[in-house]
């Protein structure tokens, strides 16, 4: 796909100021720290005319947190542009919900509609009070969503990179191990897909996560991930930051070992200088020692010109 996209042009290192407080900050997840540490390298909305067309709020289910914004480069394309699906964590939402925090997670689908590509900034029901299948049922929507609808936007329905960070890595992991849910006629749906500090249920091969108030479904041990990683046949980038957690860095490791003893064997790379959150606040900045691997491994994969029909086998 060289030269599909948009140069990435950026500093492939961060930056030593923002290094320094991403190591003070080490592996604790921190969000309002975070945001304080990026605030000031990030774009401020209202985004002018000529970062994007933006149409936000669209539904692609029945609850009110099923939706999804649309970021496309500002002038439309005269072909269809490939698209990035973004999974966030945490809330499970497409804002962080606190002061100066309006920039995210807007700042991943600014990125890509300023490199060429179509930018799905999605919204997913919490698993609070809720089963496993939450996950695999929203994933299987949201894309569901894009092969139906992204052409209208200019977006190439067979060309999507879907990243899932952190608990939206768990979903979209289990979502693909997973058949029964996949949306698009047998099919998955994406043609990549991009994991970055994600925790993962492969037990009993990975241990829980340390229980709390009440058990946490995405961690089912009767729905366990595991053995459904043969079904995974598109190809996979694992990122892990320097400073995550025990069972992110485990779920990686553990991931890419499966996969390349099925032949299918991923990329994995550890993010020097970052923590679990920096890792997708540094996107759409200076740095692009995140952004600018994904997007790389992304052109690599992903055949240019005409369209990926079918599951890499």
């Amino acid at each position: 796909m060289a030269g599909a996209f948009s140069a990435e042009v950026a500093h492939a290192q961060v930056p030593p100021d923002i290094a320094a407080q991403n190591k003070a900050l080490g592996t604790r997840i921190d969000v309002s720290s975070a945001i304080r540490t990026y605030t000031p390298v990030e774009e401020q909305p209202p985004y002018p005319a000529g970062e994007a067309r933006i149409t936000r709020d669209i539904a692609y289910g029945q609850d009110p947190h099923n939706r999804l914004d649309v970021f496309a480069p500002p002038k439309a394309s005269s072909h269809p542009l490939p698209v990035v699906i973004f999974a966030t964590g945490g809330d499970f939402t497409r804002k962080i919900d606190l002061p100066g925090g309006a920039p995210f997670y807007d700042n991943v689908v600014l990125w890509a509609a300023k490199h060429g590509l179509i930018g799905v900034n999605t919204e997913r029901r919490h698993f609070r009070g809720r089963t496993w299948q939450v996950g695999p049922e929203d994933m299987a929507g949201m894309i569901g969503w894009v092969h139906a609808h992204i052409a209208e936007y200019g977006g190439d329905p067979n060309r999507v990179l879907f990243l899932g960070h952190a608990y939206g890595g768990t979903q979209l992991i289990s979502y693909l191990a997973h058949p029964e849910y996949w949306c698009c006629g047998g099919q998955t749906g994406i043609a990549a897909a991009a994991i970055v500090s994600a925790p993962l249920n492969l037990q009993p091969a990975t241990s829980a996560p340390a229980a709390g108030r009440a058990p946490n479904p995405l961690f089912d041990p009767q729905h366990s991930d595991l053995m459904g990683l043969s079904h995974i046949h598109i190809p996979i980038f694992i990122g892990s930051a320097q400073f995550e957690g025990a069972q992110q860095k485990q779920s990686a490791q553990l991931l890419r070992q499966r996969l390349c003893t099925a032949g299918r064997c991923p990329p994995l790379q550890e993010f020097r200088n970052h923590n679990h959150l920096s890792v997708m606040f540094s996107f759409n900045t200076p740095d692009s020692s995140v952004s600018g691997p994904i997007l790389r491994w992304f052109e690599r994969v992903v055949p240019a010109g005409p369209a990926v029909t079918a599951e890499r086998r």
